[in-house]
């Protein structure tokens, strides 16, 4: 049987993005994004949990009010946020199941909406199998 927890958080950052170019994402300015992410696995761990939601809100949450030029070592792109998230959620995941565990679930997506008309869908590298 697959399990899937999905979990949404809103956060309020700014960013100055770093691109080659003449774009208005050039300045610092700030979004309040809506973020959700995704984690399916085959089995849950004997306390019924994939992942404690609470520890993914953490990971998502460590990002509120923060200027991500500062937080991240990478163009703080919604792109690269959503690969951010991924990993502290994916490190969360070999915590709470132990790192060589072949039953750990596995991040699968995570969705950034920077405005209504604006999402950034990054699907992780890391497939349920079977």
């Amino acid at each position: 049987m697959k399990y899937k927890l999905i979990k949404k958080c809103v956060v309020s950052v700014s960013h100055q993005v770093d691109v080659p170019y003449d774009s208005p994402c050039r300045n610092a300015h700030g979004h309040d994004w809506g973020i959700t992410i995704q984690v399916e696995g085959n089995m849950l761990r004997p306390e019924g949990f994939l992942i404690d939601p609470d520890d993914i809100e953490n990971v998502i949450n460590s990002l509120n009010y923060k200027h991500l030029n500062n937080t991240m070592q990478t163009n703080p792109t919604a792109e690269n946020v959503a690969v951010w998230v991924a990993a502290g959620v994916d490190s969360i995941i070999d915590e709470f199941w132990g790192g060589g565990h072949g039953a750990r679930p596995f991040v699968t997506e995570v969705i950034i909406q920077e405005k209504e008309e604006q999402i950034v869908y990054t699907p992780t590298s890391k497939p349920l199998q079977g």
